[in-house]
Parts: C-alpha cells; structure tokens; sequence
C-alpha cells in the first residue's frame, strides 16, 4: 500500500515513466534481497511496465547548425573549412556522422544531369542510391579539395594514398563519433 503511494507521489510530481519504473524496481529488488537473507518475512512485488528507451535523434537543431558553420567559416585554420563541409553534408545532404568520416573519393562524382555532384549513400537495408549535393556543400567541398592536397603534402602523403575525403592525423577515416567530437 505505502509503495503505490509512493508511485502515485512520483507520478504526480511528474517524474517520468522509466526513472518510476526504476525506482519501484530497486524497491522490489531490496525486499527481495531481505527476505532472502531472512531479514524481513514479506515479500514486495509491485509490478512494474517495461519502458522502452527511445534514442534521442533530434539533433543539435537549426539555430545550433548555424552558429556551426558560421564559427567553422570564421576559423582561419585549415580544419575550418574541413569542419564546414562536414557539418553540410550532415546538415543539408543528410548524411550520418559515420557516413561522412568514412566518405571516399569513389563515392563522389560528377553527373550530366541536374545537380553537378552527387555523393554515393549505401541506407539502411543495404539500399545504395547516388544522392545530389547541395550546391553550398559543392563549393565548400571543392574549397576543402585543395586544401587537402596542401595537407597531405604537409604530412608527406601523397593524394592517391588516401582514399578517404576527410582524414584523421594518421590518414585513416574519421569515425561517427569523432566527427561529433571535431564538429561540436
């Protein structure tokens, strides 16, 4: 009875569903360990909905976006426009973050029809589609493209070694998660 108080309390300070959940099952689990070791001689087991978690997929919105890239152009350093480009593929080409460390230079090319550049996106369910570029993240891409080559040449690679379009220090592919890390 004190236990559906409780939930009812929790409820109605408008905790949410799961951090209940959570609380009543830690209460269930005390008990339980209690009357096992012969500490109390009752049982507590008040059933509880399974919450499932859902993924936060909102993204960092678009007020975020700008002030983004208006900080990536700002900066004078090479990484700025690098930045840049990977925050518009994200942002207007919607690509993933994994998608655009791991981006190659196979996976671009020029195309006769509407759009100048299309970016190779191999979806969900193994469905490989060429899809355009924003015009913005065109230019910006083929900025990036020359201040590659003068990077490469800084660290004694040559183009063709590295297939990938953004690069880490040792010239492998960029993961998800570090261009979060570089971009945020």
């Amino acid at each position: 009875m004190v236990v559906l108080e409780f939930q009812g309390f929790m409820m109605k300070e408008g905790l949410s569903k799961a951090t209940v959940a959570r609380r009543i099952r830690a209460l269930n689990s005390i008990v339980k360990k209690l009357n096992f070791a012969e500490r109390v001689p009752w049982k507590l087991e008040v059933p509880v909905d399974k919450i499932e978690a859902l993924k936060d997929v909102r993204g960092p919105g678009v007020e975020r976006v700008r002030d983004l890239m208006d900080a990536a152009r700002r900066d004078p350093r090479w990484f700025g426009l690098r930045d840049l480009a990977m925050i518009q593929l994200m942002a207007f080409d919607n690509l993933r973050a994994g998608e655009v460390g791991k981006l190659r230079w196979t996976d671009l090319r020029h195309c006769e029809h509407d759009h100048d550049l299309e970016v190779y996106v191999r979806g969900k369910g193994r469905k490989d589609l060429w899809h355009p570029v924003h015009p913005d993240t065109h230019k910006t891409l083929e900025a990036w493209i020359e201040v590659r080559e003068v990077r490469l040449e800084e660290v004694g690679k040559l183009s063709g070694d590295v297939p990938w379009v953004f690069f880490s220090s040792r010239t492998g592919p960029l993961s998800g998660p570090r261009v979060w890390e570089r971009v945020m």
